[in-house]
């Protein structure tokens, strides 16, 4: 959370000040899995400050053009 520009005082007193969400950058990845009694959850796989976006999406296009030269 320190990433995205939360109060690191709040941090270190593990502390989760809802008002200072507001305003926060960044860039999650989301994943969603299902238990056998039809459960579904949504699970916090990654997170980077938005200014690395630029840096995530263009590896993301490599890996996506790699997988279809495979195809």
């Amino acid at each position: 959370m320190k990433d995205f520009g939360y109060d690191g005082d709040l941090l270190e007193r593990d502390e989760l000040d809802e008002k200072a969400l507001v305003g926060l950058r960044g860039v999650l990845r989301i994943s969603y899995t299902h238990n056998l009694t039809g459960q579904s959850f949504l699970n916090f796989e990654a997170f980077d400050p938005a200014d690395r976006w630029p840096d995530i999406q263009q590896a993301r296009s490599q890996q996506e053009d790699a997988e279809k030269d495979v195809a």
